[in-house]
Order: C-alpha cells, then structure tokens, then sequence
C-alpha cells in the first residue's frame, strides 16, 4: 500500500486507470485516453478524456480537423521517426496552435508535435 503519492506512482496509476476504463469506453463506442493531470503528497488528480469515433474507427475530431493541419484521413495512427524514436499519430488538439499534434512513442509517452514537422516526417516515412 502507498503511503505516499510520487510521479512514478501517478503513472502506473494512469496505465492501470486508462485500460480499466477501455472495456466501458468500447461499450458506448468511445475511446478514451490519459490527458495529464497532477499531485501532491497525498492527492493524485488524473484527467481523463474520452472522445467520440467515427464509423472509420478514428477520433471524429481527427476526421473533421485534420485537413485543416495538412493531414489525410488516413494519416492517423501512421508511424514516424523523430530522434531515433519512432512515433505513432494519436490526435490533434486545437487548442494548441503551434503544437497540434499528438503522438505517442513507442513506450506509450506521449508529446506534442508541429503539425509541419509530422507532415514532413510521415512524407519521409512513405519515401
């Protein structure tokens, strides 16, 4: 039992909550996602999102906005490398204009990325 809450707690409690939570976002076509969150000693407050799909199986947000950041359709879920790790598209976020894009690396960490700096890594990806 934790007698008290670090960083390294607050992530596996983050993995552990967002799997548990799958099966029910699944259930009502959903997909949810850890979206950060924060802690001190003895409180952890995660933020969780959950996000309507499209009948392709993609975020509908990405449907409706990736053309507006230079990506296709298909584009999501697309990997790409970027110093030596590689990444995979996991969304967009509108409310950050120079950083836009979502990507996951491969051991499940997220980060931020340019929108023009993805569109030319999955083009050099495709070459």
């Amino acid at each position: 039992m934790s007698t008290k809450i670090d960083r390294a707690l607050c992530r596996t409690l983050a993995a552990e909550v967002e799997a548990a939570l799958k099966t029910v976002a699944e259930r009502h076509g959903l997909t949810v996602a850890y979206a950060g969150g924060s802690f001190d000693a003895s409180t952890y407050r995660p933020k969780i999102t959950f996000a309507a799909v499209s009948d392709t199986g993609r975020p509908a947000d990405w449907d409706a906005w990736c053309h507006v950041y230079g990506f296709k359709p298909e584009d999501f879920g697309r990997a790409f490398k970027n110093a030596g790790n590689t990444f995979t598209v996991a969304g967009l976020d509108g409310n950050r204009p120079k950083y836009p894009v979502i990507a996951v690396r491969a051991d499940g960490k997220r980060f931020k990325f340019s929108a023009e700096s993805v569109v030319a890594l999955l083009a050099r990806a495709a070459a």
